[in-house]
């Protein structure tokens, strides 16, 4: 009888500690979670704040070293001019982001641009107003020196 206590008591413990490592991980994850969620929103607002232009996006597909936007748009706020982007693949370096928390630019390490096939005029790239850096700007545009940018299946006509 002494042996039953004892077992049930090991089994108790062990599922009381199977519940805390869950428990645990459960919070790590919404905290992961969150923590990107805020990034990715300040990313964007980056994106915009320097293009101009909104961007939309049919679905993001996050994983530990990259996310995947699908069928991203570039649409000027004034005019509704949009130029389709294709899929973007975006490479993620959790470490380097920890290291160094001040910006979300580091949790970058690279940005591939897949199926781009922009057929365009010049005239319609212009309607984007992509800001000029200039020594009188009080803005000073993002360090990008350490991402890597890359096209592939991709094509550029201009007209």
């Amino acid at each position: 009888m002494k042996g039953h206590k004892v077992i049930a008591l090991n089994i108790i413990i062990l599922f009381l500690i199977s519940f805390l490592i869950g428990l645990f991980m459960y919070g790590t994850n919404v905290f992961i979670y969150r923590t990107l969620l805020t990034q990715k929103n300040m990313l964007f607002s980056m994106a915009e704040d320097f293009t101009g232009c909104k961007i939309e996006y049919s679905s993001i597909r996050p994983s530990l070293n990259a996310v995947i936007v699908q069928q991203v748009c570039l649409i000027n706020k004034e005019n509704r001019n949009a130029i389709r982007l294709g899929t973007i693949q975006v490479n993620l370096s959790v470490f380097s982001w920890l290291k160094n928390r001040n910006s979300p630019l580091n949790l970058l390490t690279g940005i591939n641009i897949k199926n781009l096939h922009l057929d365009t005029s010049i005239e319609k790239l212009k309607t984007l107003k992509l800001p000029q850096q200039s020594s009188k700007s009080e803005k000073k545009l993002p360090d990008i020196s350490n991402i890597l940018f890359s096209f592939s299946k991709s094509s550029l006509k201009l007209k």
